[in-house]
């Protein structure tokens, strides 16, 4: 089980527009994603080809959160940090949120749908 600490940041809310037109991240994001990624590098396990996924949100007292936003900003960054080798390889998920914790916390756990294949 993979454990990351603190509230997740939505990536698809964080784009801003520059003077150019072009997008980019917002700096909240990118130092939020530099804390989360550090977290995640104790975790050595790899998995590659399809995969579910399961996401436990343990939300802090009574804030809320669009739960797809958080998914997907949860699978862009295990594929950031390497645990999955591409997010189109998820092929099935199931997510829940609780309310009422003290801090924000995300529990996941992922399985290989490979027949014969063990994470490396």
């Amino acid at each position: 089980m993979i454990i990351l600490n603190g509230r997740l940041i939505s990536k698809k809310r964080n784009y801003r527009r520059g003077k150019g037109g072009g997008l980019y991240l917002s700096k909240t994001y990118k130092v939020w994603q530099e804390n989360a990624l550090w977290q995640l590098k104790q975790y050595k396990e790899r998995w590659t080809g399809p995969v579910h996924i399961e996401y436990q949100f343990e939300l802090k007292g009574k804030i809320d959160f669009d739960i797809d936003n958080a998914i997907c900003s949860a699978n862009d960054l295990l594929e950031d940090a390497g645990i999955i080798s591409n997010d189109k390889n998820i092929v099935s998920s199931t997510a829940v949120k609780h309310h009422g914790f003290k801090d924000f916390r995300t529990l996941v756990k992922i399985k290989s749908l490979k027949k014969g294949v063990k994470k490396r």
